[in-house]
């Protein structure tokens, strides 16, 4: 019974690498089953509990076709600034992981982090998910350093988390720091509409950041962008897609951050 408990506190210490034996088991019904299973059960605890919806839209945009210039160049340099993002955050990790040596020093560091975090600056707490409401409020008239300081925060603490034993997601989080990263920028940028702005240069740095543009677009389309702004998105999806694609073609895979913490 002791051994059950201890499992269910700690999965993470028992878990079992999938073979592709495994792999093969899991037939495409099967998983659209579980898929289906588990939106089913999503959808029934949020109407018997009445929880709120997890569709935060960012607001109505007022952009213009005029804006479509700047689309290439807002695109591009944001997911330009993902990958030095990136490559900071793994240089981040290392350092940690230079430093701190035994389990027992990670987690204390990484929860006096969380800690001070939760002092100083209490919206970069939990998965940033939540805390979508304060770009649609409070965090829509602040200042480009504001917003920028607390993008690159959320990058640091969510980095910080995840290599010292706290466990976590990633996706949310990066989405996160992106789209206020993208508000910030839109403060540079006074003649367009801010919310066209900060959609695209969270789609082109989140998509750099998690390496991943297909799941970056579907989850900014369906759950964050203004509607008018899909479009935009799926375009921009598209052509990361392809970046993507011949990133793979023509690079070494390096592990990132995620894919190293993973291993460990």
């Amino acid at each position: 019974m002791l051994k059950r408990v201890i499992i269910l506190l700690t999965p993470h210490h028992y878990l079992q690498p999938r073979t592709n034996e495994h792999h093969q088991l899991i037939s495409k019904p099967l998983t659209i089953t579980y898929l289906a299973n588990g939106i089913l059960w999503l959808a029934i605890v949020f109407i018997v509990f009445h929880e709120p919806s997890l569709i935060i839209r960012l607001g109505t945009s007022y952009w213009h076709f005029q804006a479509l210039n700047w689309f290439i160049p807002l695109l591009i340099g944001s997911y330009l600034l993902g990958h030095i993002y990136l490559k900071m955050m793994i240089q981040l990790r290392h350092v940690i992981q230079g430093r701190l040596f035994h389990e027992f020093s990670l987690v204390i560091f990484g929860g006096l982090m969380i800690y001070l975090v939760s002092l100083w600056a209490p919206d970069l707490l939990f998965s940033g998910q939540h805390n979508f409401h304060l770009f649609t409020a409070a965090w829509q008239h602040q200042s480009f350093w504001y917003l920028a300081i607390m993008s690159f925060g959320k990058l640091i603490l969510l980095t910080i988390c995840l290599n010292t034993g706290w466990i976590g997601g990633d996706i949310f989080p990066v989405l996160f720091a992106s789209t206020a990263q993208g508000l910030a920028i839109s403060n540079l940028i006074p003649g367009l509409d801010h919310l066209y702005v900060a959609v695209v240069v969270a789609t082109g740095l989140s998509s750099a950041i998690l390496e991943a543009p297909l799941l970056v677009g579907c989850l900014m389309g369906i759950m964050f962008a203004p509607v008018n702004l899909i479009a935009v998105v799926a375009v921009a999806t598209i052509m990361l897609m392809e970046v993507r694609a011949v990133e793979k073609r023509h690079t070494t895979y390096i592990p990132t951050v995620f894919d190293q913490m993973e291993q460990q």
